[in-house]
This record gives structure tokens, C-alpha cells and sequence, in this order.
């Protein structure tokens, strides 16, 4: 890979709105509905999972009008979900969008390949997070030491 594909990538993947959207992606797919924490137990979040949105987003990927549409439709059922846990008492543990990360967004379609964005959103939303972001509401889930250590090791059936 070149050093300046290598900058441009970068750019799109360090950028604070592409990082927010691809949390809240995460926050809906990955980290919803029953988990396990970090001790091994299934725990309910408060949240649906939301299925098929990979799938949507990436029929949409070719278009920067239809990907548009697409995602922020998306963002307005995960705001209005926030809005009625938050309406009903429960504490949101799963990141806000802001209109400067919906900004950051439309200027990186702006900027590079529509495909390219998309499908880097969708890998970024739909890998598992260490750490829960800076400003992201405390209890957010995210991967514990235990699970990540569990995907990496054989099983014993598989070590012999």
C-alpha cells in the first residue's frame, strides 16, 4: 500500500464522526440484545439488535445518494430508540450521534470514493471494540479481556 493511500485511509478511519457512527453501527449490531459480560454471563441490554444492516448499507455502497439515505435512516431509528429508552428512565449506555459527526461524515463522502467509505463503516462497525469510547457513556459494552482471549485460543479438540 502506498504512503498516500495509506494517509487517505487514515483519514477516513481516524476521523472522530466516521469513528462515532461506526460505535453507534457496533452499538446496534454487535453489542445488542443479549451478551455475555465480562464474567461470562448473558446479559439483556436495553436495546434491539438490528439485523440485515450490513447488508442494507452495502446494496447502498455504490451510491453516495442511496448510502446517504440509507445510513441516516439508520441514525434516526438508533437516535429515536435512544430518545424512548431515555423517556422510559433507563440510562443509555450506547454512544449519542452528534450533528458534527453526521458533517464529518457528508464531507468524507464528499471527499473519497462513496464504496470506500461504506464498506470501511461497515468493517469499523461490525469489528468487536476493546474500549468504549472517550465520551461514551460509562457501562457501554464492548469485548472483554476474557472473550477476545477465548476467540484466539484452540479449542482442545482442535490443539491435538
Amino acid at each position: 500500500m502506498t504512503e498516500s493511500l495509506s494517509k487517505d485511509l487514515q483519514q477516513i478511519t481516524e476521523d472522530p464522526g466516521f469513528i462515532r457512527i461506526a460505535r453507534a453501527i457496533n452499538s446496534s449490531t454487535i453489542y445488542a440484545g443479549t451478551i455475555k459480560d465480562k464474567d461470562g454471563k448473558e446479559q439483556t441490554l436495553e436495546w434491539e439488535r438490528v439485523y440485515g444492516l450490513a447488508q442494507r448499507l452495502g446494496n447502498c455502497a455504490a451510491s453516495k445518494t442511496e448510502f446517504t439515505a440509507e445510513l441516516m435512516a439508520f441514525l434516526a431509528r438508533y437516535e429515536d430508540e435512544n430518545f424512548r429508552l431515555q423517556s422510559r428512565g433507563k440510562e443509555v449506555k450506547r454512544i449519542w450521534t452528534r450533528k458534527e459527526d453526521l458533517d464529518h461524515l457528508v464531507a468524507l463522502l464528499d471527499q473519497f470514493p462513496t464504496s470506500l467509505v461504506a464498506n470501511l463503516l461497515i468493517a469499523y462497525g461490525y469489528a468487536r471494540w476493546r474500549k468504549p469510547l472517550q465520551d461514551e457513556p460509562h457501562g457501554a459494552p464492548v469485548e472483554t479481556a476474557e472473550e477476545s482471549q477465548a476467540e484466539t485460543e484452540p479449542a482442545s479438540d482442535e490443539a491435538a
